[in-house]
């Protein structure tokens, strides 16, 4: 009985050989971490810098005292340079500040949402009447009460809520005018009778007729409250009416505030490059300026490195630990892969199997790939029909004594169907016992067997299962070949 055993032995060689194949990935790896490694520096550096840049523009800003290098007149000049960056950089933040109000008001407004050609409108008339003795300008504060009232009393806030609007958006969509009758106020020989004319825009009919119908009916609670508390009076709705018209109105003044934007925006436009030449007399950058004038920093002078050397110096480090990582790993995947990949590593692993030969590697290959393989005895300089004339000699030598061969192996059966075709043989093929279990009734029929592995397909763990099996029907292992 044969003794076959699987061995786990590192040949240093042929792992060398394995790591030339892999060249590629390795120097991608070795790439890989010099980037993140070499970045990261880079980026911590220049963040650094930046920070130095700051501190050194916030000394500069710093008015408080004067710097050592400069004479009074350049304190002074600096001073009023720095005043006046600060002054620019005010207007900048309050225009930005108006555009951003004013992009509410066109998104959010009910007016904006007016169509001018369209304008729903609701009217009416409060016809408001006195007493013939009324004081003197009693009459006209009450008109005047009632039409402040109707455009900006309390009232609006429960009307707000319900509507889900913006106060302020209500209230722009209100109109009040009051006007006297032919006779004026505080005359003897007629009633004192003033008309208050309340108008209500907005996209929809509907919309205004709700408006109208919650201001009359705090009118007429206001009234009540003023009776009580001034003069009598009462007070008549007449003429209400609701329709669609055309406002050219409407339409300039929604105009004039969507072109408000282009305005605002062109001044922050002049500003900014105000603000560019004051950062230059200064001589700090004008992103500074802002953070400065924001935060109020304060700092001294300091020295800022280039970003470029130890980005380099980190570079290096992490392509020569990616580099060592990757071997680290295709080293232990060499000894502890249960496929292999190299007619070395095999015979090394199996070092008790009869070494046959080693079938051509097929395909196409670049020249590095050929000079390796060659190195590592996975090719050799012949032509295929040559190597197979070779192989197939080596064979019938060793088969020259036996009546009945049989080819199997964990290798793909087609391909060890077409090895033995090439090879010009009449032996018989079987499956991997493992395929096809009846394989193993009949293994002990032969005189000798020769198993077929393959390179980057076959399992170790079942090759040694196979050829403990064989070993078992005390048949004689001729030996192997490796695809």
């Amino acid at each position: 009985m044969q003794q076959i055993k699987e061995q786990r032995i590192l040949d240093i060689k042929d792992l060398i050989y394995v790591m030339l194949k892999k060249a590629g990935i390795i120097f991608l790896f070795g790439l890989i971490f010099a980037f993140l490694l070499g970045g990261y520096k880079f980026y911590s550096t220049a963040k650094v810098n930046q920070s130095i840049n700051t501190s050194n523009d916030s000394a500069i800003l710093n008015t408080s005292e004067k710097l050592s290098v400069e004479s009074d007149s350049q304190y002074s000049e600096r001073v009023l340079n720095v005043n006046h960056a600060n002054d620019l950089i005010n207007s900048i933040n309050t225009l930005n500040n108006q555009i951003e109000n004013n992009r509410k008001y066109v998104t959010n407004s009910v007016f904006m949402k007016i169509d001018p050609e369209n304008e729903a409108f609701t009217t009416v008339n409060l016809v408001i009447s006195f007493d013939k003795n009324v004081s003197n300008g009693a009459d006209l504060a009450i008109v005047s009460t009632y039409r402040q009232y109707i455009i900006s009393g309390e009232y609006l806030t429960s009307v707000s809520d319900e509507l889900d609007i913006k106060q302020g958006y209500i209230t722009e969509l209100i109109n009040a005018n009051y006007e006297t009758s032919t006779n004026a106020f505080g005359t003897d020989d007629a009633s004192n009778v003033a008309l208050v004319s309340v108008t209500v825009i907005g996209p929809s009919i509907e919309f205004t007729e709700k408006i109208m119908d919650s201001v009359l009916e705090n009118v007429d609670a206001k009234c009540a409250e003023l009776n009580k508390s001034v003069i009598s009076h009462t007070v008549t709705v007449a003429g209400r009416q609701s329709s669609i018209k055309v406002d050219t109105a409407t339409r300039d003044r929604q105009v004039t505030t969507t072109y408000r934007f282009e305005s605002l925006q062109q001044q922050i436009n002049n500003y900014d490059t105000a603000l560019d030449t004051v950062a230059a007399k200064i001589g700090v950058d004008k992103s500074n300026l802002y953070s400065h004038f924001a935060n109020g920093l304060t700092g001294v002078s300091q020295t800022a490195s280039s970003p470029v050397r130890p980005a380099i110096k980190y570079a290096v480090v992490g392509f020569a630990f990616g580099f060592v990582i990757i071997l680290a790993i295709i080293t232990i995947n060499y000894i502890y892969s249960r496929k292999f990949s190299t007619q070395t590593a095999f015979f090394t692993r199996f070092n008790s199997v009869n070494k046959i030969g080693v079938v051509k590697p097929q395909g196409k290959r670049g020249k590095y790939a050929i000079f390796i393989d060659r190195k590592s005895g996975d090719d050799n300089c012949m032509s295929v029909e040559n190597s197979n004339m070779l192989l197939s000699a080596n064979i019938k030598n060793l088969t020259a004594d036996m009546k009945k061969v049989l080819f199997t192996g964990t290798a793909e059966t087609s391909k060890i169907e077409k090895l033995v075709k090439d090879l010009g043989l009449k032996f018989d093929v079987k499956a991997s016992v493992f395929e096809d279990p009846k394989c193993l009734e009949s293994v002990s029929e032969y005189d000798g067997i020769i198993i077929v592995e393959q390179r980057k397909y076959s399992d170790c763990s079942l090759i040694a299962e196979e050829i403990k099996l064989i070993d078992n029907a005390n048949t004689k292992l001729i030996g192997a070949i490796i695809l």
